[in-house]
């Protein structure tokens, strides 16, 4: 999923939750899911980019 995505479903939820459609407990737990999925991807993109450059350092050497 991406950031933009996984923003725009946490606000959903936070709506839900604030108008009285989910419970609160549940809209917290899966806002807590969609932060720690997000922290994985952002985790592994910047993993996979940092590789990159180091890569192109060493080719450019």
């Amino acid at each position: 999923m991406s950031p933009a995505k996984a923003i725009d479903e946490a606000l959903i939820i936070i709506g839900r939750a604030r108008m009285g459609k989910i419970p609160c407990d549940e809209a917290l737990d899966r806002l807590w899911e969609i932060l720690v999925n997000l922290d994985f991807e952002l985790k592994i993109t910047n993993t996979i980019n940092d590789e990159a450059l180091e890569l192109k350092s060493q080719l450019m050497n």
